[in-house]
C-alpha cells in the first residue's frame, strides 16, 4: 500500500506488527511529524523522551522507539536511513522539537493556520481519538542542533527519494503530519508513504 501525502496535509493507518513503514521524500524536502500509538486501545504511545534517554537527540538505522512510562518498551526500530550518519552539527530525524500548532505559528508568523498538532488531529478521528491523544513527535528528516543551550533547525538536507524505513513490533496506529513549517525548507514536496 502507497499513497502521496502533499506538504500540510495528514494521514493514520493500522498496521500490523511486523509492518515495514517507509517515508519517502517526493520532492525537495519534508518534515514528517510522527506519533505511533499501540493497538488496540491507543494508550501506550511512541515517546520521544523514553527514546531520547536511550539513543540521543537524532535518530538512524538501528535504533529503536520507545513508548512512555510506565510501559517504557520499544514500539519500533528503524531499519534502513538513507541520510545516514553526519559528522555535522546538526543532524536529521529530532527528538528536540515538539510539533507545531496554529497557535504557535500565529506566535511566530502572525497568522492563525493549522499545524501538525491539528493536522494530526483530523488524522486520527476517525480512529475515535480526539486532539488531546496527539502527543511529542519524532521529526523525520528535520534537521535540529543546539547552540547557547537553545535548539535550532535548518533546512533539511534531503534530495528527492531520501527515506527512512522503519518496522513495527506490534500492531499500531501510524499517524503523521507532512509539516507546514519552516522546518521543512523552501519547497516541500510531500511525502510517499509506504506499508508493506
Amino acid at each position: 500500500m502507497s499513497v502521496h501525502v502533499s506538504c500540510g496535509e495528514g494521514a493514520a493507518r493500522l498496521v500490523e506488527s511486523g509492518d515495514v513503514v517507509t517515508f519517502q521524500v517526493s520532492r525537495g524536502t519534508q518534515v514528517v511529524d510522527l506519533n505511533i500509538f499501540k493497538a488496540p486501545d491507543f494508550n501506550e504511545v511512541f515517546s520521544s523522551s523514553a527514546t531520547r534517554v536511550r539513543n540521543g537527540v537524532h535518530l538512524t538505522a538501528g535504533d529503536r522507539l520507545f513508548t512512555q512510562p510506565p510501559w517504557e518498551r520499544p514500539i519500533a526500530t528503524i531499519l534502513e536511513d538513507s541520510l545516514g550518519e553526519r559528522s555535522s552539527e546538526a543532524r536529521p530525524h529530532d527528538l528536540l522539537f515538539g510539533r507545531c500548532s496554529a497557535a504557535l505559528r500565529e506566535h511566530i508568523y502572525g497568522y492563525r493556520t493549522p499545524g501538525c498538532q491539528e493536522i494530526l488531529s483530523s488524522a486520527i478521528e476517525e480512529f475515535g481519538l480526539t486532539e488531546l491523544a496527539v502527543h511529542d513527535p519524532l521529526n523525520l528528516f528535520m534537521t535540529t542542533a543546539i547552540d547557547d543551550d537553545k535548539p535550532y533547525f535548518t533546512t533539511p538536507e534531503t534530495k528527492t527519494g531520501d527515506l527512512i524505513r522503519i518496522q513495527l513490533h506490534s500492531k499500531a496506529l501510524v499517524a503523521f503530519s507532512c509539516c507546514p513549517g519552516a522546518s521543512s525548507g523552501p519547497d516541500p514536496g510531500g511525502i510517499d508513504f509506504i506499508i508493506e
